[in-house]
């Protein structure tokens, strides 16, 4: 029980801390409503997170074959 609560406190945060009065967002009034886009946000979130990780790491790889052929030359 207590991992379902620790996984909606954030998107309950987030949804009551919507701008009320902002042009520039919709305020959604159904939590359910809400919680569709915010798992789309935080999916992508997570993506980009994963993603830019795997680049560092490639990198680090490229880097590490590059000092290690270089050190048996």
């Amino acid at each position: 029980m207590k991992l379902k609560k620790s996984h909606i406190l954030p998107a309950l945060w987030q949804y009551l801390n919507q701008p009320l009065f902002s042009s520039k967002s919709r305020v959604v009034l159904n939590p359910l409503k809400f919680f569709l886009p915010y798992q789309i946000r935080l999916l992508e979130s997570c993506w980009a997170r994963d993603y830019q990780m795997e680049k560092k790491r490639q990198l680090l790889e490229r880097c590490w074959s590059t000092a290690g052929s270089k050190s048996t030359e």
